[in-house]
């Protein structure tokens, strides 16, 4: 089956991911070497900033999806976003101006690192009383969670975590290379 990557900006020309199919092409190859067979495409959503248009997202899913049929034989690609929180975002999802993770009911939720806790969780159990699956996207970013217990309270919760792999090698100091490992492995 292979590994799944579920945060992904491998859709060219659409956030800071790759701008040509080319660049795409050679991620892809990559993926296909490290052992990766499914793909979720995360395009950024910003409220006001970066708000890309799903049927784009769609689009470019299925041109991507055909070259990875030619060149990594048996990859999958599905649609998705990152999404910044703001306080639209159930109604978003439901009128589907957003995407979900493979148009299930997990959804890719960032914020911004100096968002305080009380925000986060609220925002997030929100989300879960609204029907989705939270997925935390770059859990080494937010300060509020260098308290261990809030990572477990917000799992328990249902909140699933995302942590980029190049923090586990290489933070941005020793101390958060160590943080994300020892929360990682543990």
């Amino acid at each position: 089956m292979g590994l799944i990557d579920i945060h992904a900006h491998i859709l060219p020309g659409i956030d800071d991911g790759p701008r040509t199919m080319e660049e795409t092409r050679k991620m892809l190859l990559k993926a296909f070497e490290q052992g990766i067979r499914t793909i979720i495409a995360t395009p950024h959503f910003s409220p006001h900033r970066c708000e890309p248009d799903p049927d784009k997202i769609h689009r470019l899913v299925k041109a991507v999806q055909a070259e990875a049929e030619e060149l990594t034989p048996g990859m999958k690609i599905y649609p998705g976003e990152e999404i910044l929180y703001f306080n639209e975002i159930e109604e978003a999802l439901t009128e589907h101006r957003v995407l979900t993770l493979a148009d299930t009911r997990y959804v890719m939720i960032e914020f911004l690192p100096s968002t305080v806790y009380s925000r986060m969780e609220g925002a997030l159990r929100r989300l879960i009383l609204a029907g989705y699956r939270p997925v935390l996207a770059h859990i080494e970013r937010y300060q509020c969670l260098r308290q261990r217990e809030r990572i477990e309270e917000l799992m328990e919760a249902g909140v699933s975590m995302q942590m980029n792999v190049g923090s586990l090698s290489k933070g941005s100091s020793l101390m958060e290379t160590m943080w994300c490992r020892k929360t990682f492995l543990n």
